[in-house]
């Protein structure tokens, strides 16, 4: 069909009313000729069918991009998970370490203090030992002056007891010369009497005789006294010569037990600082092997896999059960040898202290048709394992390794749910200072 366009007004308004009720397919081939037109219709196409497979690829970018925020916002929940599991363990760890620097500050100052008392003890006992030792010097003075009293004493006596013998003998003898004396003058004048004054004369000597004989027995009687006084103050000079004697031997008995006491204390001082010395020593070097691992293991211990800690003043290396070993096996997994390789390497190292490999597991039971018995054969096989592994290393000294198996009856979290188990299900490797303990 051909249209001829006019210029006037009217016939535009009619071509456009004719262009609304005929096929505007027609019209624009009319218009535009066919070949325009088909090319015209093919460009169309084109452009509908980019932008059929813009808009499909545009839904599948905004399906892809749904996808990688869901799992951006699942992998960012778990990475939360993860950053508040890591905190909450720092701050264990933190804890752990101040109770540690407390348990360190609290075991010094004990140690102090024993140091002062055991001073003050031992200046209490030199003490002692200089007042005992004065006491003992005064006393044996006393004892000395009042044996030198006791013997002026007795010569005293001695001296009294002869010069009255002597003054009797001589007043007796002076009365003996007087008597024969009036007998020789008087004897003429009594001679007349001499019958009358005998009498009178045996009767007066046997007076003085009597007299003579009191004095004599008199005389015994205060010699025999003082000779017994003598006698009481001799044996009482023995007896205090005797408990001065136990005295001395029980102040040097006493001097004796001191002298162990003081040996004794400044054996147990010297014994003392040698092991706060050596505790030093190997809280120096288990810090120092515990920043080894720390540095050797640093990726595996920032996945979770291993973790180090400290308690009572052992290193415990916690080995996670899922990188280790297969359910209900004993074989290790290839990919955790090399954290077992750089362990060993850095044990060789320290080779002072005692090592102790501890396998664990939660309470599920195994399998009737298991390879091991029961939880605690399947622990003990394991630490085994880990045992026989790590001793590969041929500058390892076998005498420091033992394995223990602790099956279910160690748990470090809650069987009740599956996040305790997993941390049950483990691997320790315990390194213990070789160090005697002072205990209180």
């Amino acid at each position: 069909m051909n249209i001829r366009l006019n210029k006037s007004p009217k016939a535009l308004v009619m071509f456009i009313l004719l262009l609304s009720i005929v096929q505007v397919d027609d019209i624009r081939a009319d218009l535009f000729g066919w070949d325009a037109y088909e090319e015209c219709a093919d460009a169309k196409v084109a452009t509908e069918l980019k932008q059929k497979y813009c808009q499909r690829d545009f839904d599948d970018a905004e399906d892809r991009i749904q996808y990688v925020e869901a799992k951006f916002k699942e992998t960012k929940i778990k990475l939360e998970g993860q950053i508040a599991n890591l905190e909450s363990k720092l701050e264990m760890v933190n804890e752990e370490k101040a109770t540690l620097e407390k348990e360190f500050y609290k075991e010094k100052t004990r140690l102090g203090n024993a140091i002062v008392e055991l001073n003050s003890q031992i200046a209490r006992l030199n003490q002692q030992i200089e007042l005992a030792k004065n006491q003992m010097d005064q006393q044996k003075d006393t004892f000395l002056q009042q044996i030198a009293d006791r013997d002026n004493t007795i010569q005293i006596l001695k001296q009294d007891s002869g010069q009255r013998e002597k003054d009797l003998i001589d007043e007796n003898k002076a009365l003996q010369k007087r008597y024969e004396d009036e007998i020789v003058k008087t004897s003429a004048e009594l001679e007349t009497e001499k019958n009358n004054s005998i009498k009178a004369l045996e009767e007066q000597r046997n007076k003085y005789e009597r007299q003579l004989i009191v004095l004599r027995l008199q005389m015994e009687d205060g010699r025999k006294k003082q000779l017994a006084e003598i006698d009481v103050l001799k044996k009482e000079a023995e007896l205090k010569n005797q408990e001065l004697e136990k005295l001395l031997a029980l102040t040097k008995s006493q001097i004796f037990d001191l002298k162990k006491i003081i040996r004794d204390r400044n054996a147990e001082i010297v014994s003392l600082r040698k092991s706060s010395e050596t505790q030093k020593k190997e809280l120096e070097l288990m810090q120092a092997q515990e920043k080894e691992l720390a540095n050797q293991l640093k990726s595996e211990i920032e996945k979770g896999e291993i973790r180090l800690k400290k308690f009572q003043g052992k290193l415990i290396i916690n080995i996670d059960n899922r990188i280790s070993f297969a359910s209900g096996s004993a074989s290790l997994k290839p990919d955790i040898k090399a954290a077992f390789n750089k362990i060993s390497s850095i044990l060789a190292s320290y080779p002072g202290n005692q090592i102790q490999i501890e396998g664990h597991t939660d309470i599920v039971q195994l399998k009737v048709d298991a390879e091991f018995q029961d939880n605690w054969e399947l622990s003990t096989a394991r630490a085994l394992s880990v045992l026989r592994f790590i001793l590969k290393n041929e500058n390892l000294d076998k005498k420091r390794f033992v394995a223990v198996g602790f099956g279910e009856y160690n748990p470090i979290a809650s069987n009740e749910i599956e996040e305790g188990r997993a941390l049950n299900r483990r691997v320790d490797i315990v390194v213990m200072p070789k160090v005697d303990k002072y205990s209180d």
